[in-house]
């Protein structure tokens, strides 16, 4: 089944062994890749446009959108920062941004380490739920998670783009 005529439900992002410091026991495995991290496309109320929400969602946030946009792009950018040496900045807002240029090298390697499954349903959010709190180790999700990696990669992405302040 092709994610172009999935409308809404779960994905899941699997990723070789290239992304560090990730803890994978437990995880489940397919094809040379741990599943990583579960999202959720919502029903949409509007007409059908040439993508369908599934699609949209992976495609515009997670393929090629920013790490401002998408917390999986910041999980990952944050956990590539010193391998692909990417820099971060914070916005007006104090969101963490990245450089366009950054942002089109984090794309490239998704698409070489990264693959996508997609299943439709039509209540995504019971689903998610359930994979996260009784499925299998999901150690990129954060929302709902009780994983040991969550406070490490929070306080990881909490401290991109800040100035390091001297003690005292």
């Amino acid at each position: 089944m092709s994610v172009r005529s999935i409308n809404h439900g779960v994905y899941g992002w699997w990723f070789d062994g290239r992304l560090p410091a990730v803890p994978r026991a437990g995880c489940r495995k397919r094809a040379g890749k741990d599943l990583l991290y579960i999202g959720i496309a919502s029903p949409s109320s509007q007409p059908a446009r040439s993508r369908s929400p599934m699609a949209r969602r992976i495609w515009r946030n997670h393929l090629q959108g920013t790490v401002r946009t998408s917390t999986l792009r910041l999980s990952i950018a944050a956990l590539l920062r010193t391998e692909l040496h990417l820099e971060f900045f914070r916005d007006g807002q104090d969101r963490v941004r990245m450089s366009r240029q950054h942002e089109v090298q984090l794309s490239t390697w998704l698409h070489e380490h990264a693959a996508i499954s997609v299943m439709q349903h039509d209540d995504p959010w019971s689903v998610e739920k359930a994979l996260i709190e009784d499925g299998p180790p999901l150690p990129l999700n954060l929302s709902m998670s009780i994983h040991s990696f969550r406070k490490a990669l929070s306080e990881l992405r909490r401290s991109l783009g800040r100035k390091p302040t001297l003690p005292g």
